[in-house]
């Protein structure tokens, strides 16, 4: 959700609360304090103000907003006014009516229902107080979101658990976690176990936060890297637009030299770990392959190069826009079969590792990168991860169709929306265009590579690993690349794993992708096979299988 995007709920009734004196919350994204939210919640209403400086350089996001409450404490009325939003709820005897007007643009509706209603903004962190008052004596519950500006309806669910205790201004007080899922995006809220009292939120994904002035919280634990033991080098090794940097992992004893495998990243800009939230794939699967016997090389994804020069404000005019202009310019090619290539040249003159057993490993989107940076590279065999086997256009379709049902449309609703929203991509776009935030060149480069056609153009062993809960690659695209491989003669095996998720991680009931950023760990079955393929493939002449 962008910083502009207010969300109501539907929820269970909200008993009364105790009336609350003015007080505020200190808002973060990342490293970089916002602001302060100014809040004065009753029984009667909830009222907040805030400037958020949520752009640096940008005007302040500036917002006055009112929830009006009923004599049992739900929701009579609400509104929300900022330099680009007017955002008005009024709870009716046939529903909640809901008016928006963004940047001039004027809409209404009705919504049907019973009630009562809920009022959780995206940057009004005063409404949590009101979500903690409804989950009191509950572990869980189904929630219906509205977003005002799409007049649209989100489904949701919420769960609540025992939370360490925190210091509100000096006094110790029991704890609830709160866990928010809206549609793909996943809220954490740490809630008073008695009032209900919002005392800490975060939304993982967009690296947000809001603290309530006077509480302090017990040190969120550090994330326990993997205790596999292993040796990692910081490297860096030359590639066409510019060198990268990347970690070497060894097994931590011995000699050597190792198989070695080179990890291409999915879509987006992503760092050597593929950081996501709290979790880091590729680490995960870098040190337990490390502890199997076998050496990796992760690195910088070029993008992550390029966009973090974007957002180094000290760096000079001309270094960001020569950035911007390579980022403008770049194709699969470019963004990552490029630098896999280098990093298969810079592996073979390392002594740690063996020149004749270096391997492509690509997931999601590297996984269709993986063939032809083998092909160039001289790879002795690629693995792919959660590799599509269908046409990018034809697998975007799909994954937009199954966001559309996550977030509340019919299947008839989401499949045509989708195919409105595709239908550019598959007419060919224009280069400089933008189209989900990638250029027009990108996304043709992208489309017209057609995964079966390069697997089955390989000449070197291909291993398939799926993830069963996977709900952005599924099951017909490794029948697709198992079926071309077989078809061509290339020697291909395959391993599925019920339960995990695109990230290789366990999931509960379906994946829908908030639960990326719950901290968790990649299976470690996944870098076992992983490892367990690369060396049999990978034994010297005359030793056989391992």
């Amino acid at each position: 959700m962008s910083h502009r995007r207010a969300a109501l709920v539907a929820l269970l009734s909200l008993a009364p609360a105790p009336a609350l004196a003015q007080d505020a919350f200190d808002v973060r994204m990342a490293d970089r304090a916002l602001g302060r939210e100014v809040v004065t919640a009753g029984d009667a209403a909830v009222v907040s103000s805030a400037s958020l400086q949520v752009v640096p350089g940008a005007p302040a996001f500036v917002y006055e907003q009112r929830t009006t409450l009923d004599a049992e404490g739900r929701l009579a009325a609400y509104a929300l006014t900022s330099q680009t939003h007017e955002l008005a709820v009024e709870v009716t005897p046939v529903g909640a009516a809901v008016r928006a007007r963004v940047v001039g643009q004027g809409h209404e509706r009705t919504l049907p229902g019973a009630g009562p209603w809920l009022v959780l903004d995206n940057l009004v962190f005063a409404h949590y107080d009101l979500l903690g008052r409804a989950m009191r004596g509950r572990d869980e519950a189904t929630l219906q979101v509205i977003v005002p500006q799409a007049l649209a309806v989100l489904p949701g669910t919420c769960t609540a658990t025992d939370g360490a205790p925190v210091s509100a201004d000096g006094v110790e007080r029991p704890t609830r976690l709160l866990k928010l899922t809206l549609a793909s995006t996943l809220v954490e809220v740490r809630v008073d176990a008695e009032t209900g009292v919002a005392y800490h939120v975060r939304v993982p994904s967009q690296r947000l936060e809001a603290l309530r002035e006077g509480v302090a919280l017990e040190p969120r634990p550090v994330p326990v890297s993997d205790p596999a033991p292993c040796r990692e080098l910081d490297v860096t090794f030359e590639a066409p637009l510019g060198p990268v940097p990347g970690t070497l992992t060894l097994p931590a004893d011995g000699e050597g030299p190792w198989p070695v495998v080179v990890f291409l990243h999915p879509s987006g800009p992503s760092d050597r770990d593929q950081t996501i939230g709290p979790n880091k794939p590729f680490r995960d699967l870098a040190h337990d392959l490390a502890r199997d016997g076998v050496a990796s090389l992760r690195f910088e994804k070029r993008t992550q190069q390029l966009v973090a020069v974007l957002r180094d404000q000290a760096a000079a005019k001309e270094q960001r826009q020569a950035a911007l202009d390579v980022l403008n310019a770049l194709t699969l090619e470019e963004e990552s079969i490029q630098d896999g290539v280098a990093a298969l040249a810079f592996l073979a003159t390392r002594p740690e590792v063996r020149a004749d057993a270096r391997y492509v490993l690509g997931h999601s989107l590297g996984a269709l990168a993986a063939p032809a940076v083998a092909r160039q590279g001289g790879a002795k065999g690629v693995i792919m991860l959660a590799g599509p086997g269908r046409r990018m256009d034809v697998l975007l379709e799909e994954q937009l169709t199954y966001q559309g049902t996550v977030a509340g449309l019919t299947p008839a609703q989401a499949a045509a929306a989708a195919r409105e929203k595709v239908a550019p991509l598959r007419a060919g776009l224009a280069e400089d265009a933008s189209f989900l935030g990638a250029t027009g060149r990108y996304w043709n480069d992208v489309v017209a590579r057609d995964p079966a056609s390069e697997v089955a153009a390989l000449e070197v062993p291909l291993l398939l690993v799926h993830a069963e809960a996977d709900c952005q690659v599924l099951q017909a695209d490794v029948e697709a690349l198992e079926a071309a491989a077989r078809g061509a003669g290339v020697a291909v095996a395959r391993a599925s794993f019920p339960g995990l998720n695109h990230l290789f991680m366990p999931v509960e009931g379906r994946s829908t992708g908030a639960e990326y950023f719950v901290e968790g760990r990649v299976d470690p079955r996944v870098s076992l096979t992983v490892a367990e393929w690369v060396l049999r493939a990978g034994a010297p002449p005359g030793e056989g299988d391992r």
